[in-house]
């Protein structure tokens, strides 16, 4: 009978690990680091390339994967590789056998690795010197990563829509980043800022780092939130070393910070005997040294502001000095933006090698009726959009898991609005009844008349012994209202009923 390992020589074999190379590939290349490179070069697009190039190494995979990638989308790439690595012996002889199609030295290289520690090179040694390499016309690394860098967010622009909410977030990070000062936007929950936010962070990873601040209840959750958004090491730091640390990079590098959930900045009990400590670092701290920052909130921001002021005596004149911009979003996106998410969002197909729903050069069919549903029901919920994600995904369930298809149909969304007034009408009874003075903004989502599916269409529609799919503007769900059957067999029976004409 085989004896388990005895459990002191497992840190032993953890150690082995740690250090191997399989570990050390794909580790991260710190950000201080790469700061103290950075500090050389005056050019925006250097410094910018650098980190970008560190965040990067934080992806899953690290550089590796990165480096991968990059060889497969420019192979010649791979022959910068010899400038940076000038003492990799036959190194240029075997990228040019390699571009050539040969097999001759391919087993004598890893190519990838070897572009994965020329990338490394470039982030952290001063000896690879940018200019230099920028004054070789046959190496190319500069415009070859710059390349792959606009072609990255030329796809992520690709697979988004921009509302006119979103169009307003960008603007103001844009002002923010420009100016090297502070904008503040605030926002209902659910109107989408954070995805606008977060999404314009990835096509500006080499200027700014997205930070959530969701569950932080003190000064050290909130300093190890920027640490690990940047790349530096955290653990078993102590608070103070820690925030001296994240202060000397930000000050050098000027990365801006978009902060998201910003209200967690004030102090949450609800007695404050002290000024809000945060608050005040990032004031002083980055706003007076230049480091652009955009705080992300919603109208807590201002409430527990409020509360601070009046229980300490702290007062937000120095705030409001240092704020370039406070922007207030619209409460709801309009019906177009509805419309432009949810087209976008049916259009697109499930991919086997992506494991994922993507857009690709054949675009799914989008039925005007099923965007006609969505919309009709997202827009008079309480919270639109995500109103509109739940539905498209559950579809997408539908289609994907459910029947193998890579596209969604009508059908698929005829069953997914049943299940989402189902889990409303649900939620609404699991928190209700609720005060009277709160009754004004918990409302429930109902379908106007003129969104519902048209009787003459489908004659399912308003006759005895059906539902429909989502209520009419006169059906708008109560607490009282019964709620749909949740037997699957009769959804999809409902389903078929709602799409057979």
């Amino acid at each position: 009978m085989p004896t388990r390992r005895r459990q002191e020589d497992e840190p032993i074999a953890f150690e082995r690990y740690m250090s191997s190379g399989t570990y050390t590939e794909r580790r991260p290349i710190p950000f201080n680091v790469v700061a103290e490179k950075a500090a050389g070069y005056s050019s925006p697009a250097d410094r910018r390339l650098l980190f970008w190039l560190q965040a990067m190494s934080m992806r899953p995979g690290g550089l590796f994967e990165f480096a991968g990638k990059l060889l497969a989308a420019f192979p010649s790439s791979g022959q910068f590789a010899s400038n940076i690595l000038p003492d990799t012996v036959m190194l240029e002889e075997s990228f040019s056998a390699y571009l050539a199609g040969s097999d001759v030295c391919s087993a004598d290289f890893d190519f990838v690795g070897l572009v994965q520690k020329s990338l490394i090179r470039l982030c952290i040694n001063p000896a690879v010197d940018l200019d230099s390499l920028r004054g070789i016309p046959r190496a190319g690394i500069l415009e070859v990563l710059e390349t792959y860098r606009l072609a990255q967010v030329t796809d992520l622009r690709a697979n988004r829509v921009i509302t006119s909410l979103g169009k307003v977030v960008h603007g103001c990070l844009d002002k923010g980043l420009a100016t090297r000062r502070m904008v503040v936007i605030e926002g209902e929950s659910g109107s989408g800022k954070t995805f606008e936010a977060r999404a314009w962070c990835e096509e500006h990873l080499g200027e700014a780092r997205f930070i959530d601040l969701t569950g932080i209840t003190n000064r050290t959750g909130f300093f190890q939130k920027i640490g690990a958004a940047l790349g530096i090491g955290i653990c078993q730091q102590a608070s103070s070393k820690l925030q001296a640390k994240i202060e000397g990079v930000l000050a050098s590098t000027k990365l801006m910070l978009v902060i998201d959930e910003a209200h967690f900045l004030w102090p949450q009990h609800r007695r404050n005997h002290s000024s809000p400590e945060l608050v005040d670092w990032v004031d002083t701290a980055l706003v007076n040294s230049g480091v652009p920052v955009a705080l992300i909130a919603t109208d807590q921001f201002a409430t527990l502001k409020a509360r601070v002021e009046k229980q300490t005596g702290w007062t937000s004149a120095q705030f409001m000095h240092r704020t370039f911009r406070y922007t207030k979003l619209q409460e709801r996106p309009s019906r177009t933006d509805l419309e432009a998410v949810t087209t976008h969002l049916l259009s697109m197909r499930w991919s086997e090698d992506a494991r994922s729903w993507i857009n690709s050069a054949r675009s799914a069919p989008v039925s005007t009726a099923a965007v006609k549903a969505i919309v009709g029901y997202a827009g008079s919920s309480f919270l639109p959009l995500p109103s509109v994600r739940s539905i498209v995904e559950e579809a997408r369930f539908l289609a994907q898991n459910g029947n193998g298809r890579d596209i969604v149909g009508l059908r698929d969304v005829a069953e997914a609005l049943t299940a989402q007034t189902e889990s409303d009408i649900a939620m609404r009874k699991a928190f209700s009844p609720l005060p009277k003075k709160h009754h004004h903004s918990a409302k429930l989502p109902h379908i106007a008349k003129e969104h519902a599916p048209d009787p003459a269409v489908d004659p399912s529609i308003d006759q005895p012994g059906t539902r429909n799919f989502a209520p009419s503007g006169n059906q708008q769900m109560s607490r009282n209202s019964s709620v749909v059957s949740t037997n699957p067999a009769l959804r999809r029976a409902r389903a078929s009923e709602l799409t057979g004409a």
